[in-house]
């Protein structure tokens, strides 16, 4: 006897199976009353084996809004790994599960998750809206992970920022101009306090930290940027010579030593010359630019810089800092130019999360690719073995990055629709004298248009019905040389 009674937040008065079908020998996908369900077991021997059962439309927010929980059938066609669901008065759904797009993790929060860092151990540490300190229970990854309040985490005020330095330290900042440091290996703490020239404390709300190569301590925050000596507890604002720096929102280090400070009026660059300090900027008014906030900085493993905006991404080369090798905008593949948080996967490939979801630009490519429409992604983990942990509007989602390579090399692509002059067309229907479909879309292997039909619209499916947007290169020979998107 199995029991489906005993799973948080779901509500079995009347826990009826409807369905049931089975994705491989340990695998079965269960519709009920109450949703979509995964029937795990460790062994074939399914009398004996132990298993797990997990709600799949818990969350159906992620999937869409509109799901019906009450379903009534359930098919798994395994050919192309998709999920078919049918619901009472909800239509039929089509859910693609395989593992290839994303997992999410069970537990629900009350309020955001404003940041997060994996330890040297492998426990993940969050940080939340309400200014909690949470951390897995477990150092292994998976839907059922448990995140509880950090035990040492209950005299803490305020709303905090975390950050994880090379060594292993993890640092906290919050609203109050308080910086916290952690030893996760031992639970350790040490608490610093920013301050004014004067010596007082600075009540000050800090964006982000940084520790860089020289072991020196930078924090980004609304009274501009300041460097924290903490060997011997002393604090002092860093800005350029007969300039003020008001307010600081990024700031990281490149791979040569150079800090990137985004500021309220555009990009900063801090540089040392020897032991002095010099500072470079006017990238913006340099390039014909609006000098507007930069809130997200991001230097990835090739040293190129992507510097965020509110409406546009620009990228410099490491190599000849004062250029601005590229310009992203809405023509080219960003979703949003919100983007809150930047990673770079084991195969040296940038993932961004903005208030749409999930984007990414391959290696070598110059686009951006909406991956996963995911809503707001307002923070990104890359974990030990290579997955990406992201927060996002509704909890914690993750994949395996090297997924997303093998899903781009599939070739499959069907015509499933033809429009002419706004209006679908027929198969047999004559239109402005032409028969355009004198087959279904789907069977075609060659379209002809006459020159009245030349106001068309051509539709496609790659036959995956994935969450992801997918992009498609066409031209139109001969006049099109070049691959258009």
């Amino acid at each position: 006897m199995i029991s489906i009674g005993s799973i948080d937040n779901i509500d079995f008065s009347s826990p009826y199976i409807t369905d049931m079908d089975y994705k491989d020998k340990t695998t079965f996908y269960l519709t009920t009353w109450n949703g979509l369900f995964r029937l795990d077991f460790e062994t074939e021997n399914l009398c004996e084996s132990t298993f797990s059962l997990t709600p799949l439309t818990q969350y159906e927010a992620a999937w869409h809004a509109g799901i019906e929980r009450k379903m009534t059938s359930v098919l798994w066609d395994a050919r192309q790994d998709i999920l078919w669901t049918s619901s009472f008065g909800g239509g039929i759904v089509k859910l693609d599960i395989s593992g290839n797009m994303y997992s999410c993790v069970q537990q629900e929060f009350d309020t955001r998750v404003n940041g997060m860092v994996e330890d040297t151990k492998g426990y993940i540490w969050m940080v939340m809206s309400d200014g909690m300190i949470m951390k897995s229970t477990t150092p292994v990854l998976c839907p059922a992970t448990r995140f509880e309040l950090w035990r040492k985490s209950t005299g803490f005020s305020g709303h905090y920022h975390i950050y994880m330095d090379k060594s292993g330290i993890i640092w906290l900042g919050n609203n109050r101009g308080e910086v916290i440091s952690i030893n996760p290996l031992t639970d350790e703490m040490k608490t610093f306090y920013l301050k004014t020239k004067e010596g007082e404390r600075l009540i000050t709300s800090i964006h982000q930290l940084c520790v860089d190569s020289r072991n020196r301590l930078w924090v980004a925050t609304s009274d501009g940027l300041i460097q924290i000596d903490t060997e011997n507890d002393g604090c002092r604002k860093v800005e350029p010579e007969n300039e003020s720096l008001d307010l600081a929102y990024s700031v990281v280090e490149d791979k040569e030593g150079n800090l990137w400070i985004g500021t309220g009026n555009g990009l900063k660059r801090l540089q040392y010359l020897g032991n002095q300090l010099q500072w470079k900027g006017d990238y913006e008014r340099n390039n014909g630019l609006e000098e507007t906030p930069v809130r997200t900085i991001y230097v990835n493993n090739s040293n190129q810089i992507y510097v965020a905006y509110l409406n546009m991404v620009l990228r410099i080369d490491g190599r000849d800092k004062d250029k601005l090798e590229a310009i992203y905008t809405l023509e080219n593949g960003l979703t949003s130019g919100h983007i809150s948080c930047m990673v770079d996967d084991q195969l040296g490939n940038t993932w961004a999360g903005n208030n749409s979801g999930i984007i990414t630009i391959r290696n070598g490519q110059e686009a951006f690719y909406s991956y996963l429409s995911a809503g707001n992604c307002s923070s990104v983990c890359r974990l030990r073995d290579g997955r990406l942990l992201w927060a996002n509007s509704w909890g914690l989602i993750f994949f395996d990055p090297a997924t997303f390579k093998i899903n781009r090399g599939t070739k499959k692509l069907m015509l499933t629709d033809i429009e002419v002059d706004g209006s679908v067309v027929l198969a047999g229907e004559k239109r402005n004298g032409q028969i355009v479909l004198p087959l279904a879309p789907e069977k075609l292997r060659k379209l002809v248009l006459n020159t009245k039909n030349n106001d068309f619209r051509l539709y496609f499916s790659d036959l995956r019905y994935e969450t992801a947007q997918r992009k498609i290169a066409y031209r139109l020979l001969p006049e099109d040389e070049d691959w258009k998107m």
